[in-house]
């Protein structure tokens, strides 16, 4: 389902969604009830609000930094990006850690 409704981001209407439901071989009753029952749905939008907050606009987004008390340090890579640039951040940030090590020895 999440392969279908990213590749077909305009076309997310309840009768799309039946349709991949129906394609992936799904309960179709099962699932239009969830989806209608809005069982899910203040979660999805408090989920919605932290990104917001946070900066992300979309997805897919990936943090490279270190995790410190409930926060992260690093930055922020949003889209499609190659493996050299996540390696190159990777590596920096390794590189200055063990930099940092150093120092305080």
């Amino acid at each position: 389902m999440h392969d279908l409704m990213q590749g077909n981001p305009t076309h997310l209407a309840m009768e799309n969604l039946m349709d991949y439901a129906n394609r992936l071989g799904m309960n179709a009753d099962a699932f239009r009830q969830c989806v209608s029952s809005g069982k899910y749905e203040n979660k999805i939008k408090e989920d919605a609000d932290e990104a917001m907050a946070k900066g992300i606009r979309g997805t897919p987004v990936m943090i490279v930094g270190k995790s410190r008390s409930g926060t992260v340090e690093g930055s922020m890579i949003m889209g499609s990006i190659p493996y050299e640039t996540i390696d190159e951040k990777l590596r920096a940030l390794i590189s200055a850690e063990t930099a940092q090590q150093v120092a305080l020895q």
